[in-house]
């Protein structure tokens, strides 16, 4: 039994208990969901995942009337779901890990060179082993493999100790691939020549090497400006350079699965209203081929770098958001604020042509109840493009399940005044 529609679950029963799969169909989250799943005795324990957590944890529960009930405090939208497991056994002892650090030892210790990058993967990936001195030998390793995977190993350890020996092996080392995640591990691990040896490898001819120097360089200015320092004087210089020499070669906008390209994490260190000038010309002059700037004529990473930095959205909002109506909405689609939500209802009856999907991108990122109504109220003002879409936006922020109905949506909202 289930409090909620259009929620899909399958359960699976053995005697020590089951396993309940859970689905959630709607466009939004659901919330206090209640399951009731039939049980011929009251289990021991519930266990589930929180949203977007790895382990299970306890969850409360109830037992009558030949089912156990189990609230689920969030389930997250669409395209997300999670188990639950109900035991009527105890939980058996979890020594996985003791068994992955005990296998791991053994793997330092081979001598096949898959197996030895193996275990020096998940050496650097769990801390807490406490492997760092039977890692760094493994630098002046015959195989390049076993070499680049114990640099890896000791930038993700954060074994600042290393710095000194991973530079003095740098000099020498000849393959490309170890050369970049040696000159990775430098900059996290926060070497003096980590900056020129970066500005250094992002003019190689190698497209390789220059896209790997640029995360070198980014890894820098994130460890930099941590926990919301300024940028010092120098950091800056480094930035305006790396992104000067990528800008030469066309360097793509690559963010390492961050979702945050290096452009937008470089900008952040700039002077915010040389940066919002840039962006105000960008967007003004959007097919200008000879960008002035050594970021290029990039609108995404200015819109990007805006709405991502504090800084720079600050200064950005104390000049009233200059620029084209399609810089608002590119920010608004990216930062939610309650001065992105004043300026969308002001251009609802006036949104321009070409910036239909970018109105409607915002208005489903902001999320904003009232500017969401407003925009369905408004509808007969606005332009005919944006108004069937706009019942898929109203369900992601209001949760309705009313459909796309205009009529059912107007009993709705008087239905729902407050």
């Amino acid at each position: 039994m289930l409090s909620q529609p259009t929620i899909m679950t399958h359960p699976m029963s053995t005697p020590d208990g089951t396993v309940l799969l859970v689905y959630n169909m709607r466009p939004t989250a659901s919330t206090n969901l209640v399951i009731g799943l039939k049980e011929t005795k009251k289990p021991l324990s519930v266990h589930g995942f929180a949203p977007g957590a790895m382990t299970l944890s306890e969850m409360p529960f109830e037992y009558r009337d030949g089912r156990v009930w189990i609230t689920v405090p969030t389930l997250e939208s669409h395209g997300v779901g999670t188990i639950l497991r109900v035991r009527h056994t105890p939980v058996p002892a979890d020594n996985r890990k003791q068994e992955l650090k005990a296998h791991t030892v053994a793997q330092l210790q081979s001598n096949e060179v898959r197996t030895l990058s193996a275990g020096l993967w998940f050496a650097g990936l769990n801390p807490d082993w406490g492997l760092s001195d039977k890692v760094e030998p493994f630098l002046a390793h015959e195989a390049w493999e076993v070499r680049l995977a114990a640099a890896e190993a000791l930038w993700r350890l954060d074994n600042k100790a290393s710095a000194p020996r991973i530079f003095a092996v740098y000099q020498g080392e000849k393959d490309h691939h170890v050369r970049s995640e040696m000159l990775y591990a430098l900059a996290k691990l926060g070497h003096a020549e980590a900056g020129k040896l970066g500005l250094q490898a992002l003019a190689s001819p190698k497209d390789y090497v220059r896209r790997q120097a640029m995360r070198a360089v980014v890894a820098l200015v994130q460890n930099g400006t941590e926990g919301g320092k300024p940028a010092p004087a120098a950091l800056k210089t480094l930035a305006a350079s790396a992104a000067e020499i990528a800008n030469r070669s066309r360097m793509p906008n690559d963010d390492w699965g961050t979702g945050i390209g290096w452009k937008q994490q470089l900008l952040a260190v700039m002077p915010p209203k040389d940066i919002v000038d840039e962006a105000v010309e960008v967007f003004k002059n959007p097919n200008l081929v000879d960008a002035k700037s050594p970021w290029g004529n990039d609108a995404n990473a200015f819109a990007s770098a805006i709405a991502n930095s504090d800084a720079l959205f600050a200064e950005y909002s104390r000049r009233n958001l200059p620029g084209e109506q399609s810089l608002v909405l590119a920010i608004a689609a990216r930062r939610r604020a309650p001065v992105l939500v004043k300026a969308m209802q002001e251009m609802l009856p006036k949104v321009e042509a070409p910036n239909v999907w970018p109105f409607l991108s915002a208005l489903d990122f902001q999320h904003d109840k009232a500017l969401t109504k407003q925009a369905f109220l408004m509808r007969d003002k606005m332009r005919p493009e944006i108004v069937p879409n706009l019942p898929p936006v109203m369900e992601r922020t209001f949760g309705a399940n009313v459909g796309a109905n205009s009529a059912e949506w107007e009993a709705w909202f008087k239905a729902h005044q407050n």
